[in-house]
């Protein structure tokens, strides 16, 4: 009595009013206030035992406990009752509360604090479930972006799972921390109207620096949602085998995110899937890869995109695709502010709306919701009988422009006038454009070919240096076809030469015309 000082090995210190010793318990009590102390954690309890033997101190009720942990400050703990173990070197908490003077906040069922023989602490385990919640304060200087925002470095965070386990350095300063078991990290910015991330898996593993997060790792299912700011519109969503991100410690920004496996992606009304994605946040860039013979997918306003990688710019709002690009989509009837198209004018030419468009290129971008689109290397567009090749072919659907480069092809199915019997063969029917280059306007209802033209159909062959042909009101065939320059015509036994030629589709008439010299036709 009058004030007990009892010291244990690892330069463990306890002082209490009063201490009962059970000699042959081997055992000491009191249900007096405890004042406890190892190396730099210091704390009280109400009522203790110790078992001497095996150096075990036992805190009955309401402890309380203050340790540093390097850069996060001091943490004070208070739990209903602790188990330490002076051999093992293990402070057992139940029901416990932890805050630290940064603002983090843990709280569960069991906290096992481990120390290091020269009094530090070494690892933290909680088990049995547990919530941590954080606030952030640290200013971003990345650009604004919705990517930046999937782990909100500015603002509060929960991470809630089955177990947690934290690593610390020598000098008790976090190096990692490791959520299994249902893990759950949700993340809400300083913005209020910014909807709150999250992401879930099995595992969550985060390595710190100074406190601050610089890598963070997620295994086995999983499900990444992306916060949205005031007017954004589609969330965003990734579902992975596994996740991947890296922090820059000293911006506090996020650098990138990586995820493998079957990737399911949903963001702006784009469904995608890979193997493999890549996150800049900087560039606001999601690049998703496929492997060989599964190459990545994606559905955009209505396009099926398949190709090796496919980019998808958040900021511009676009789309790119490289390494063989597959398209289909189904056009629809240009409805645009000021345009006033031909009744049932088509937006490609020859192409029907409402039917399937199959298109394949070595690369791809859209733009403007898909209504801007350009084709490169080896491009083909297809659609029945009606056919486009080119080296690059630009489409923009809002304003009605083609334009193709480069060993252009143009395939149409042109049927006979109407007061023409049906042809025999069925491919006399289709009409052949070889050219150098293709222009395509349909507010003119105009298609501009030039550099050695080609035109077939059936027996019919005109060559000349340029070629114009309007098209029918609904755009689905030719009325009329001029071609001007060096023109030479075979039809059969029939050739010609002029300077000139117009054909007339609707009455199945050609005129060759001479231009300062005399047009001449050999008849055999």
């Amino acid at each position: 009595e009058g004030g007990v000082t009892v010291r244990g090995g690892g330069g463990f210190t306890l002082v209490t009013p009063q201490l009962e010793y059970h000699e042959t318990l081997g055992e000491a009590r009191t249900r007096d206030l405890v004042s406890f102390s190892r190396g730099t954690t210091r704390g009280t309890s109400l009522g203790m035992s110790y078992e001497v033997g095996a150096q075990v101190v036992r805190l009955r009720s309401d402890v309380r406990a203050e340790m540093p942990m390097g850069s996060m400050g001091l943490a004070t703990v208070r739990a209903t009752s602790a188990v330490h173990d002076l051999k093992g070197r293990t402070l057992d908490m139940r029901e416990y509360r932890t805050m630290t003077e940064r603002g983090e906040t843990l709280s569960g069922v069991q906290l096992v604090a481990t120390f290091r023989e020269t009094g530090g602490i070494e690892r933290l385990v909680g088990d049995e479930g547990f919530s941590l919640e954080t606030q952030h304060a640290v200013q971003t200087n990345a650009p604004s972006s919705p990517l930046a925002r999937l782990l909100a470095l500015e603002g509060s965070r929960t991470i809630q799972g089955r177990r947690l386990a934290v690593e610390f350095s020598e000098s008790s300063e976090p190096l990692s921390i490791a959520i299994s078991g249902e893990a759950l990290l949700t993340a809400a910015g300083v913005d209020p109207a910014t909807t709150p991330s999250s992401i879930a898996a099995r595992t969550l593993v985060f390595d710190l620096t100074n406190g601050t997060v610089t890598r963070a790792r997620a295994e086995g299912s999983v499900n990444l949602q992306g916060g949205s700011a005031a007017g954004e519109t589609g969330g965003f969503r990734l579902l992975s085998d596994s996740l991947d991100a890296a922090f820059d410690p000293n911006l506090g920004s996020l650098m990138n995110v990586e995820g493998e496996g079957a990737i399911h992606l949903t963001d702006q009304g784009m469904r995608s899937e890979g193997t493999r994605t890549f996150l800049d946040p900087n560039s606001d860039i999601v690049t998703l890869t496929g492997d060989e013979g599964s190459p990545a997918s994606a559905s955009w306003v209505g396009r099926r995109i398949e190709a090796r990688q496919i980019e998808a710019d958040r900021r511009r709002k676009t789309l790119s695709a490289r390494g063989g690009v597959r398209v289909s989509f189904e056009p629809q009837p240009d409805a645009s502010p000021g345009q006033n198209p031909p009744q049932g004018a088509r937006p490609l030419p020859f192409f029907r709306t409402g039917e399937t468009i199959y298109a394949m290129a070595g690369s791809l971008t859209f733009a403007d919701q898909g209504k801007v689109a350009r084709y490169r290397d080896r491009v083909r567009l297809w659609q029945a009988d009606s056919r486009l090749e080119a080296s690059e072919i630009d489409v923009n659907e809002g304003t009605g422009l083609l334009e193709a480069r480069g060993e252009v092809v143009s395939t149409f199915h042109q049927p006979p006038p109407a007061d023409h019997a049906a042809v025999s063969n069925p491919s006399d029917e289709i009409i052949t454009v070889a050219a150098a280059t293709m222009k395509y306007e349909r507010p003119s209802g105009r298609i501009i070919y030039s550099g050695r033209v080609v035109v077939t159909q059936g027996a019919l062959r005109v060559d000349s240096d340029s070629m114009v042909v309007t098209l029918a009101p609904d755009g689905g065939s030719a009325e009329k076809m001029e071609a001007a320059g060096g023109v030479a015509m075979r039809d059969r036994g029939r050739t010609g030469h002029g300077d000139k030629l117009i054909g007339d589709l609707k009455t199945n008439t050609i005129r060759l015309i001479g231009i300062g010299r005399e047009a001449v036709v050999q008849d055999e």
